[in-house]
């Protein structure tokens, strides 16, 4: 049997007002230059593109690129939008907040030369050295059980209650629900297949919302252990007053319960003024 070749790779960085952020997330994908076919930066801050491109000056990346929204439309159009001009195989979006550990980009090519239906390959993630993320998820148990906590566990931290965070542990791929879409692998493939990400999440719940649909067009989505990243985790949210960031998040988990589980999902959703925290 002929060995398949090793698949190429396009990193899709999306930025918001985080120059800093940014160039250190670019430098750390230098490291491993040789293993990137282009680097696609989109600035979702219209009207100034000067930062972003301060960011990526004198930068070792070849083949690196700048897409400018003439509108914020969030994350997931942001994402569409590279997507639509990247050629790789793979897809690698991530936030402008991380950094990638040396190696990584080779551990996630390497895991899809291996899998033949290999859609989505989530990243092990941590918010300090030594502080490991929650990065690997299963779904939520259904909106009926949504309703029974909003009554048992009223606090408006309820993970314990409905969040199902799965450990990241040993060096094989591990399977998942659902992965953090901070740093996320996507099969070029399968992301085109399910029309990528549903630009109706401006923010939050398009990156469990696009691994169900990939799952349901029966692709395997894991985790790779091997692939490390270092995550600021909301850096350009704290951007913004904390209600506004709150209305996002309650918009979005409307949407994602009422595509997903119809007029139960949207009651149970819409319930939770203080918003289901299953996620983070």
């Amino acid at each position: 049997m002929p060995t398949r070749s090793r698949p190429t790779v396009s990193v899709i960085v999306v930025h918001h007002k985080t120059p800093d952020l940014l160039r250190s997330c670019l430098r750390s994908l230098t490291l491993q230059s040789e293993r990137i076919l282009e680097t696609i930066v989109v600035d979702v801050a219209p009207g100034d593109t000067t930062l972003a491109r301060q960011a990526t000056a004198h930068l070792d990346l070849p083949r690196i690129a700048i897409l400018v929204l003439t509108q914020n439309r969030g994350f997931g159009a942001a994402c569409n939008l590279a997507a639509s001009r990247a050629r790789g195989d793979i897809f690698l979006f991530l936030n402008a907040d991380t950094e990638i550990d040396y190696e990584a980009i080779r551990h996630l090519a390497d895991v899809f030369q291996r899998r033949d239906r290999l859609g989505v390959a989530g990243c092990r993630i941590s918010e300090t050295a030594r502080d490991p993320a929650p990065c690997r998820f299963s779904f939520p148990r259904g909106p009926l059980r949504i309703l029974r906590n909003l009554v048992k566990y009223p606090s408006p931290t309820r993970e314990g209650a409905t969040a199902i965070v799965l450990p990241v542990c040993g060096t094989e791929p591990l399977r998942a629900d659902w992965v953090l879409g901070a740093a996320m692998a996507v099969s070029s493939v399968a992301f085109l297949q399910v029309r990528g990400f549903d630009e109706g999440f401006f923010l939050f719940f398009e990156d469990v919302d696009l691994c169900r649909r990939v799952a349901r067009a029966d692709w395997e989505v894991v985790i790779v252990p091997l692939a490390r990243v270092s995550h600021i985790h909301g850096a350009s949210t704290r951007l913004y007053p904390s209600q506004q960031i709150h209305w996002a998040r309650y918009r979005s988990q409307i949407r994602y319960f009422a595509k997903h589980y119809g007029i139960i999902g949207l009651v149970a959703a819409a319930s939770d003024l203080s918003c289901l925290r299953w996620r983070l």
